[in-house]
């Protein structure tokens, strides 16, 4: 694919913070009808990504739904700016 990251970016991103629960993800994901929110630190930096595969299946091992999403998160995850090549 030829173009830049910024063409296939959403402008308007919605975040979990590291209080985030993972009873309010799920729902954050469910209301956007999407997969993934990034999880950011105090600062606005981002920390991991938290997922619907993530959430599942720390509630299938028990986890409470009060759980934090940093404890199930993806971390680190790779960023790029916007000139980076879609390719």
């Amino acid at each position: 694919m030829k173009g830049h990251a910024r063409q296939l970016m959403t402008t308007k991103v919605i975040l979990a913070t590291s209080r985030t629960t993972l009873a309010e993800a799920a729902r954050e994901l469910g209301r956007l009808e999407v997969s993934g929110l990034p999880v950011v630190d105090a600062n606005g930096q981002v920390i991991g990504i938290v997922t619907e595969s993530d959430i599942l299946q720390a509630l299938l091992e028990d986890a409470s739904v009060e759980t934090l999403v940093t404890s199930v998160m993806t971390s680190p995850v790779v960023t790029v700016d916007e000139f980076t090549p879609a390719d």
